[in-house]
């Protein structure tokens, strides 16, 4: 996978190098946009820029393309024989004064996802179309909307999959799940470990990540009934233990002495044993690899309940913050949770990004950027 890190300028913030401005992948490969309607491409090439996507305009399509990701504003008016393998829809029509056909949803239905700016027009086929994205102008939540943009094309219909699965079983972390494919996939990992199984919902895109990779799944949990979800993990491990154990096993385990690529976190949300996760496994991580925690925002968006990519909403328990404020402690940064973040930073003479999503309870991805 031919992918490269984009890092802008770096100031200095609180005594450490820190960057607030925008920092993100950058994909080698192009992505295809196309439109007989000149505004729609000007409506949706900000964002591309905005998140170093490399595009290229075409005139025409061509349906034997399999080896590249179009996006295509014209759906509609495009016959679904002539369509490419890998597309995005981005759905340009108002389905207030055009009819849904049967053929348009089947083609709608058909893309890695479906791209549309109006949460009216979504709310009119939700119930039969499941791979839609809300993606305005200006949109806070991009970042998720367009990760499928870096994505080998062997993964998108991997990626469509958990789409789907997201915007149909709603759950805390339900929104999350294509996003940390997406982010696992691009780290070509050998080793993950899913600190919190739970019901196994974070276990689906990291097992299905794995698949791209050749790698091992370790999975740890104080809850035996934790172990069901690891029962149909190809090279999986259930470890019965307190995550903070790990070290124990790991130094005398087949693996001792490897780094680990990515650790997922999302165990008893305190401050204390947060703080203590972050001091143990940041240390294991590989050159560029990546620490995740769920329940990073689980004081809901807007104080009134948690939001989901979907559009659905629901309520959190109380929680003291102990997931961020470990993070913001153990690597002296300080960001608002409420809102999307995104950041360069050096910590103890080591770089590192920060992407903050403050939706569906919160996810934080927090990793090592390799030296040029």
């Amino acid at each position: 996978m031919n992918i490269k890190l984009f890092l802008p300028c770096i100031t200095i913030f609180s005594g450490i190098s820190y960057a607030e401005n925008f920092t993100y992948l950058q994909s080698e490969s192009t992505v295809y946009l196309y439109s007989q309607n000149k505004q729609y491409i000007e409506t949706i090439a900000p964002s591309l820029n905005k998140f170093n996507i490399k595009f290229e305009v075409k005139k025409s399509i061509d349906s034997k393309d399999d080896k590249n990701l179009y996006i295509i504003c014209d759906v509609s008016v495009i016959d679904k024989h002539n369509l490419p393998k890998y597309y995005i829809a981005y759905q340009s029509l108002d389905l207030n004064s055009h009819q849904l056909t049967q053929s348009y949803a089947e083609k709608l239905a058909n893309a890695v996802a479906v791209w549309d700016p109006s949460k009216n027009n979504i709310n009119r086929y939700r119930s039969i179309i499941h791979n839609y994205l809300y993606f305005p102008s200006n949109y806070k939540h991009a970042d998720p909307v367009i990760l499928p943009c870096f994505m080998p094309i062997a993964t998108l219909n991997t990626y469509k999959e958990l789409l789907v699965y997201s915007n149909q079983k709603d759950t805390d972390i339900s929104s999350h799940l294509p996003a940390l494919f997406c982010h696992t996939v691009l780290q070509n990992p050998k080793i993950i470990v899913e600190a919190g199984v739970r019901g196994g919902e974070s276990t689906k895109p990291l097992q299905k990540a794995l698949n791209f990779s050749n790698g091992v799944l370790i999975g740890l949990d104080i809850e035996e009934t934790a172990a069901r979800s690891y029962s149909s993990v190809n090279n999986g491990i259930f470890l019965l233990m307190n995550d903070l154990d790990f070290d124990k096993y790991y130094e005398q385990s087949p693996f001792a002495g490897k780094k680990i690529d990515v650790v997922f976190i999302d165990t008893s949300h305190l401050y204390e044993q947060t703080l203590k996760e972050i001091t143990l496994f940041a240390p294991m991580l590989s050159e560029n690899g990546f620490l995740s925690f769920h329940d990073s925002n689980v004081t809901p968006l807007e104080h009134a309940g948690y939001v989901r990519l979907n559009g659905s909403s629901d309520r959190a328990p109380g929680n003291p913050r102990g997931v961020t404020q470990a993070i913001k402690e153990y690597f002296s940064l300080e960001f608002d949770e409420y809102k999307y973040f995104n950041a360069t930073f050096t910590k103890n003479g080591l770089n590192w990004n920060i992407i903050h999503y403050p939706f569906c309870n919160g996810l934080t991805i927090i990793k090592k950027v390799k030296s040029a």
